[in-house]
């Protein structure tokens, strides 16, 4: 392996994303562990995976380390925490099934697109919606796992919100950001297609 190669492969902030895509396994067996402690354990990990989210974009730039594998890996390894984490919540009751089936199905969509529209040498950079979208999933998945056995929803004359309640709240909130998002990459997607056959 060239020198070259090796840099690109083997550098700091693609240790991180790495160590964000191991990570998940742990955290999903901490999960469905279904404790007190153990939810505070996984909701420290998730943290701290959601921080190697921002590192990692940060050190590359930085460093001057940019690369095709940091560009492929970072995005799938969003994907792949906030899918897992969502269907683990499921059986445990704080997540209807629908939510991460509408986020996991957003996803392939988009992913589809934007392969298409690689391939047809077609640029259509990520939208503000998108980037907020990722940002309400990560918080409301924090509250979610933080809140361990509370109940999930709202009841009649309640004056205090429990962590589940404000992080079902953040969830949905990033699934009508996920949709708009998704029918904004569209329409872009659509635009630049257009162009390219005038």
């Amino acid at each position: 392996m060239n020198s070259a190669l090796r840099r690109e492969v083997f550098n700091l902030p693609n240790y991180l994303t790495m160590a964000r895509i191991v990570a998940i396994p742990g955290i999903v067996w901490l999960l469905v562990q279904d404790s007190p402690l153990t939810n505070l354990i996984a909701v420290s990990v998730f943290l701290l995976a959601a921080l190697t989210d921002l590192l990692d974009g940060y050190l590359a730039r930085r460093m001057g380390l940019d690369s095709a594998l940091g560009k492929l890996l970072d995005p799938l390894a969003d994907k792949i925490l906030v899918s897992t984490v969502m269907i683990a919540l499921v059986p445990l009751g704080r997540l209807e099934a629908w939510i991460p089936m509408v986020v996991i199905g957003r996803e392939f969509t988009i992913s589809g697109l934007r392969g298409m529209a690689a391939a047809e040498g077609m640029i259509i950079a990520a939208g503000q919606l998108g980037k907020e979208k990722t940002a309400y999933q990560m918080i409301g998945l924090a509250f979610l796992m933080a809140g361990g056995s509370a109940p999930l929803g709202w009841w009649p004359g309640a004056s205090v919100y429990s962590l589940d309640q404000v992080g079902y709240v953040l969830i949905l909130i990033s699934v009508f950001y996920a949709l708009v998002s998704a029918v904004e990459y569209l329409y872009r997607f659509t635009l630049a297609a257009m162009r390219r056959e005038v």
